[in-house]
């Protein structure tokens, strides 16, 4: 009788599970349905005005979905993954806090929102340092003052944390979400440094709220932020778009793998463009790495621009020109990135000829010399200035250079 009364018990408590399965499959499936947006979109965030502005998430399949924001109202229905997306029309700065609401069977609504500009603040330690304190880095000039009157509330703060994936991640897993800045917030958050005096001086000139988004790693090289988009539109590198095959712990040095991470749950949302702080990690090393720096370049800003859907953005690197020039100051390398940057390009990157066909200029340099349009003839020895300005221009260009010079000085003592 005891067995049978086990026996009993087991196929009702089995009878029960059976019949309350369907009540739990669809307690996951209303959870997995629920309207949801990406954690970049919250309270206190600044959108992008004068142009497009993509507003996008999950929710039912098939569910209608409506953003309401600034008297626009914009409908779509999610898909079969349960996606949606929305755009809203251009719009103007303001100061004015506004709210944006989402409904789709429930409501979710962001309060406090700005319009104003948008910049993406990337890279690696330079663009990671924050204005004080921080293991292995000295804080600012002025760190305290510069804390104490950092209260901007119309420049607001939103900063990814460090993570790695070895596939595209829907949306991010560690963030410090939207502040408005003050000397608590850029403490706290140890908010870039590069990002806030940039932003701080968009706001002043401009006028209007400015948002800033960072997504920075110390000692990180170019490839783990390029997507495979990018490396794909690089012949050179097209090898690269493969994701490798990981087992166990990743390191940050993989291509894609921050990329994937950091970089493509933010993607779409609407900036007005990006401040790149990276490069020594790629170049400052012994080997020639800094030769692909320029290809590698490419595809980062490529891979970026075409994961935006927002054109040629612009693109503002800080350091990596500048190492460029360094490591190879008479290659042509800085004209292509800076071709591909929308950046400035500094006069010295140029491989230049004066009217002569001689290179880089150097006889009209001795021509400017007082001593050269007192005289008509150029100085023998040169001035201290003039003599570091040839062993430079030595260095730069080596025999061909120092063969010019020769004919020169053989012409000047036959005078």
């Amino acid at each position: 009788m005891k067995i049978l009364s086990g026996v009993f018990k087991t196929l009702v408590l089995l009878v029960a599970l059976t019949l309350c399965q369907p009540l739990f499959a669809d307690s996951t499936n209303a959870e997995s349905g629920s309207l949801k947006l990406p954690a970049i979109f919250g309270d206190n965030m600044v959108l992008q005005q004068q142009q497009p502005v993509p507003i996008w998430g999950w929710a039912a399949p098939g569910a209608k979905v409506t953003v309401n924001f600034d008297g626009q109202s914009a409908s779509t229905h999610a898909d079969k993954q349960g996606r949606w997306l929305v755009k809203l029309k251009k719009l103007d700065a303001t100061f004015l806090p506004q709210t944006l609401v989402v409904e789709s069977g429930e409501t979710k609504s962001f309060t406090n929102i700005l319009v104003g500009e948008v910049w993406l603040c990337s890279g690696q330690s330079n663009m990671e340092k924050p204005i004080g304190n921080q293991p292995g880095q000295k804080p600012c000039f002025n760190a305290p003052e510069e804390l104490a009157a950092g209260h901007y509330p119309d420049i607001r703060l939103f900063k990814v944390e460090k993570e790695l994936s070895a596939t595209p991640l829907d949306n991010l897993k560690k963030f410090r979400t939207w502040r408005a800045c003050d000397s608590n917030a850029l403490e706290t958050t140890k908010f870039s440094a590069a990002g806030y005096f940039f932003g701080r001086e968009i706001h002043t000139n401009l006028n209007v709220p400015v948002g800033l988004i960072e997504s920075s790693w110390g000692c990180t090289r170019i490839e783990p932020w390029t997507p495979p988009v990018g490396f794909e539109s690089v012949h050179s590198l097209a090898r690269l778009a493969t994701p490798p095959s990981i087992t166990g712990k990743i390191p940050n040095t993989t291509p894609m793998v921050i990329y994937n991470a950091m970089i493509a749950p933010i993607a779409g949302f609407a900036i007005r463009g990006a401040l790149w702080y990276q490069g020594e990690s790629n170049l400052m090393g012994t080997n020639d790495d800094y030769l692909t720096y320029a290809d590698k370049m490419k595809a980062l800003v490529g891979g970026w621009r075409a994961i935006w859907h927002e054109g040629d953005f612009p693109f503002r690197p800080d350091c990596a020109l500048q190492i460029l020039q360094r490591k190879s100051p008479a290659r042509p390398l800085p004209r292509l990135v800076a071709g591909i940057l929308d950046h400035p390009i500094p006069r010295r990157a140029h491989h230049q000829k004066h009217r002569h066909g001689r290179h880089h200029r150097s006889r009209q340099r001795f021509e400017r010399h007082p001593s050269a349009r007192q005289t008509g003839r150029r100085p023998s020895p040169g001035p201290p200035r003039a003599q570091k300005y040839l062993r430079r221009r030595r260095r730069r260009v080596g025999p061909r250079f120092q063969a010019h010079e020769n004919r020169r000085q053989q012409s000047r003592s036959s005078i």
